[in-house]
């Protein structure tokens, strides 16, 4: 530590110069200090692949004034004099300066060098990438630090040197990172190391640089200046630097690796079982036999399976990287992170083959002192601890589940559903939607014009939507609209596997009004799922009302007014309240209406309270109909008896309520069975016990292919406002068992005619032709007869006949036989039956428009 040195003894003040140094300090030109402000005293630190340095660099001053915060931010460098009289370049940013102490002459300051990952460790960020492989996307992060940042502008440089096939990352997500921890993990990810070049100072008013190397493949690396390296012992009498010290060290490694990962979309659990085959002798192989390197990985954590292989291999070639190293010391100057050296005069690796020979350097830890302190000769002035590895091992960073942790995910994060321009829904053939993320920021995502943090369907990619059910074509469907705040999770706390998991109303989102009527909290006794018309105002809505005893369910769509409507049925809800319009259920639609059933239905109003009873109960319906069928029997075995025609539909009716009377056993998967009714044919069947009312101002069709049948067991009346007309096609019957029959017009004729056979009128009593104010007229084509009491009036043939077996009296005040006088009969035509009533029926029967004439 800086304490321990004492400050040093100097002859006079021409002492205080850099000239003739092991090593000399210089900060950029433009920094604003002179060369002579500060003599380095010492310099220590560590450094290594993939690990960045930090050198701690002492310094003296006569000044023992200086503001330690004008040193913060200054790049500088370090020229370190090698053993052939070059310099070899050490750099940094300075990020602390510290007051060491001060005898009055002399002042001590320590400063901190550091790579400018260190620096970048500082800023802490939120932000997505998309559709990039990890190559494309650190450079995107380093390229905006370089162009906003004037010193890393002027001091950081990139050189990708990796030659290997990165894939592309589809969604990539720094979330409350800093830029070095994003670029680091996913860097070991994909098996990519890094170290820093050291550059020296170019024209005057450039600064020091640092090149960041990138490389996936030892061939990469070059060489240190002087490509042997000597084994040897270290002493003034020595022309040159050597390595003192040469250790080789095993560490014990699992014996094999295995990954799984799973893939929703080709849903496909990928796993990767392999040996790591590293020769760990006979006794360590046996002990690793059974340690095996098993992780499961994030959810689609490759593009393919070649891709996961790759992954795979890169987890055993970081185990087999780890399982051999070498470390030693070493007085050599140029030995540096990230070069390889062939290692020469070893007593053990001279017997090599010339490849086992070369090392790269992994990590160094030195020391360099100025020798401005009296008495202190006898110190080396420089020495190094090193590791490294067999120049053809390939270096791959382990990829630490901790050290290379991903950030910890949100339990919970809101997210806005973004989509098109003038779209509504955008989703996928999986339901899946796209979001923006609420940290993403559009200062970050310029590099892809504003992909990202635009509120477009650029933001993301295709996020999976959880559902509280879902199958192979069947399930529950939910689709966040475009402007939904949704809530997102992360599958196993991966903050790049997003799933969304629900929606929240927030202030320009209200929650739902049911039938558009009232809000919360006034409505807050309604539930229920209410959608929306896409590019409209149109709604579709379940709603569930827990109303104080006024509980109902309605299911409707603003499409027609169309509205199943149960329980007790009010008028849209206002803060709670609606006026009540009936109890029950209604069905209703300003369009059309159909109630379709393809085995059967039956409408009735026979209560069954409390749901008792069977699905097609219809005892009342069978029980009227029998009676009814009975009352018909009766009465057609009456008209039958009176020579009337029975009534031949009986039959039909009978079987009608035969298949209303039928059952069948019910059974389902949990093997419970029943008897239960179930129409055997396709019936509609009506019953009421309080009544059936059917009207219209229009017309009223009722139609029946085969046999209407009515009956009533009291009182059948028809009232017509108009005509009462009757086509038959055989015959008309009508018995009445008692009370007789009456027909009366109240205008107008009566007229009964028999156009193709007789009218017979018998009567067991009188018969009576009354005309009331004006005439009776018999006329016939032939004869009128009239016979009674053994007597008969015969007119025909244009005479009249009268016979009796006694007396014939003619009375009359006047008796006048005049000549012979003829009147012709008028008698009314009657039609010809040139219609085919049978040719009707059938066409009728077969739905046909035409009707054919067959021969007879």
């Amino acid at each position: 530590m800086p304490a321990a040195f004492p400050l040093p003894v100097l002859p006079d003040a021409l002492a205080f110069a850099q000239s003739d140094r092991l090593f000399t300090l210089s900060f950029a030109p433009g920094s604003g200090i002179d060369e002579g402000t500060l003599l380095p005293q010492e310099l220590s630190g560590e450094e290594g692949i993939s690990e960045g340095f930090t050198y701690t660099l002492t310094c003296l001053s006569s000044d023992a004034f200086l503001e330690l915060k004008q040193f913060i931010g200054l790049p500088v460098q370090v020229s370190l004099l090698t053993d052939g009289g070059e310099e070899r370049a050490l750099c940094g940013l300075i990020t602390r300066a510290e007051f060491g102490g001060s005898d009055g002459g002399f002042t001590r300051y320590v400063l901190t060098l550091q790579d400018p990952f260190a620096v970048l460790a500082l800023r802490v960020n939120s932000r997505v990438f998309q559709d990039l492989t990890v190559l494309e996307f650190v450079s995107v992060l380093l390229s905006e630090h370089r162009q906003s940042n004037p010193v890393l502008a002027s001091c950081f440089d990139l050189d990708d040197r990796c030659i290997g096939e990165h894939p592309v990352q589809s969604w990539v997500t720094q979330y409350n990172e800093s830029d070095t921890a994003f670029i680091c993990r996913w860097l070991a990810q994909e098996g990519i190391s890094w170290y820093f070049e050291h550059g020296e100072a170019g024209e005057p008013g450039e600064h020091p640089k640092l090149t960041l190397v990138l490389f996936d493949d030892v061939s990469a690396l070059e060489s240190v200046t002087a490509a042997k390296i000597r084994f040897h012992r270290d002493d003034g009498t020595e022309p040159e630097d050597s390595i003192t010290d040469w250790q080789g060290a095993r560490t014990l490694q699992p014996g094999g690796i295995e990954r799984a990962s799973y893939d929703y979309k080709s849903v496909v659990t990928s796993v990767r079982n392999d040996g790591a085959g590293i020769d760990q002798g006979e006794h360590g192989s046996q002990l690793s036999s059974t340690l095996e390197d098993y992780r499961y990985d994030p959810h689609h954590s490759a593009n393919d399976e070649d891709d996961y292989a790759r992954y795979g291999n890169l987890r055993i070639g970081a185990h087999e990287f780890a399982s051999k190293h070498f470390t030693g010391k070493a007085s050599h100057r140029e030995l540096m992170v990230g070069r390889h050296f062939e290692l020469a005069e070893h007593p053990v690796h001279e017997q090599d083959a010339p490849e086992d020979r070369q090392f790269t350097v992994l990590r160094t830890r030195l020391v360099a002192r100025n020798n401005l302190l009296q008495g202190e000769d006898s110190e080396p002035v420089y020495q190094a601890d090193f590791d490294a590895s067999r120049k053809h091992i390939p270096i791959i960073p382990a990829f630490s589940s901790t050290e290379h942790a991903k950030p910890t995910a949100p339990t919970l994060l809101t997210a806005t559903v973004v989509g098109p321009p003038g779209e509504e829904i955008h989703v996928n053939d999986l339901g899946c939607i796209k979001v923006k993320m609420p940290f993403t920021r559009s200062q970050d995502h310029g590099y892809a014009e504003g992909a990202g943090a635009s509120g477009t369907d650029r933001d993301s990619l295709w996020i999976r939507v959880a559902q509280p059910w879902t199958g192979s074509q069947y399930g529950q469907v939910w689709i966040p609209r475009i402007g939904d705040e949704v809530l997102i999770q992360f599958i196993n706390g991966d903050i790049d596997r997003p799933v969304v998991t629900g929606s929240v109303y927030n202030g320009t989102h209200k929650p739902a009004a049911f039938s558009d009527s009232g809000n919360l909290p006034g409505n807050k006794a309604l539930s229920g799922i209410k959608s929306k018309m896409v590019k409209g105002r149109g709604l579709n809505e379940i709603v569930w009302d827990d109303s104080t005893n006024e509980q109902r369910i309605r299911v409707a769509t603003d499409h027609g007014k169309t509205a199943l409507n149960q329980g007790y049925l009010v008028h849209p809800r206002r803060e709670g309240k609606g006026e009540p319009r009936g109890e029950g259920f209604e069905l209703r639609t300003d369009q059309y209406g159909v109630i379709r059933a393809g085995k059967g239905m039956l409408l009735s109003t026979d209560a069954r309270n409390n749901e008792t009873g069977n699905h097609l109960d219809s005892k009342e319906l069978t029980n009227q109909l029998n009676s009814n069928l009975e009352l018909s029997k009766t009465l057609s075995d009456a008209a039958k008896g009176h020579n009337a025609d029975p009534l031949q539909a009986n039959e039909e009716a009978e079987r009608l309520i035969n298949v209303a009377n039928k059952t069948y056993t019910q059974q389902g998967g949990t093997g419970q069975k029943a008897e239960v009714p179930g129409y055997e044919e396709p019936l509609l069947a009506f019953s009421s016990p309080a009544g059936i009312v059917s009207a219209t101002p229009k017309s009223h069709d009722i139609a029946a292919g085969e046999h209407l049948h009515l009956s009533s067991q009291q009182d059948t009346n028809i009232a017509v406002g108009r005509n009462l007309s009757m086509a038959i096609k055989e015959a008309w019957s009508v018995f009445v068992a008692k009370s007789g029959i009456k027909l009366f017009a109240g205008e107008g004729k009566v007229q009964i005619q028999a156009q193709d056979d007789e009218i017979e009128a018998i009567a067991k009593k009188d018969i009576r032709i009354t005309s009331v104010a004006s005439d009776i007229d018999f006329t016939s084509a032939k004869s009128i007869r009239l016979t009674a009491g053994g007597c008969q009036v015969e007119i025909a043939d244009g005479r009249i006949t009268m016979k009796a077996p006694g007396p014939i009296n003619i009375h009359g005040s006047v008796k006048n036989l005049t000549g012979p006088a003829k009147v012709d009969p008028v008698v009314p035509e009657l039609p010809g039956h040139d219609i085919c009533i049978a040719c009707l029926m059938k066409a009728a029967q077969s739905g046909s428009p035409f009707a054919r004439r067959y021969a007879e």
